[in-house]
């Protein structure tokens, strides 16, 4: 993934692959805790993960 802060060609490959763009670029932090391991795939919803990530991002 670029760090320059650019959008890259992987996250304009697909709406998921933007949001999980979007998610990194948001907090890297808890982006690596919550979606590093296993990133969203298309048509996915993990609201579990997603109040996880929320959880992070507000502490």
């Amino acid at each position: 993934m670029e760090k320059s802060g650019l959008w890259g060609w992987q996250c304009k490959s697909s709406v998921i692959a933007k949001e999980n763009c979007v998610l990194q670029c948001l907090s890297p932090p808890c982006y690596e805790l919550v979606y590093e391991s296993d990133p969203l795939e298309e048509g996915e919803k993990d609201f579990t993960r997603s109040q996880e990530y929320k959880y992070c991002m507000h502490r």
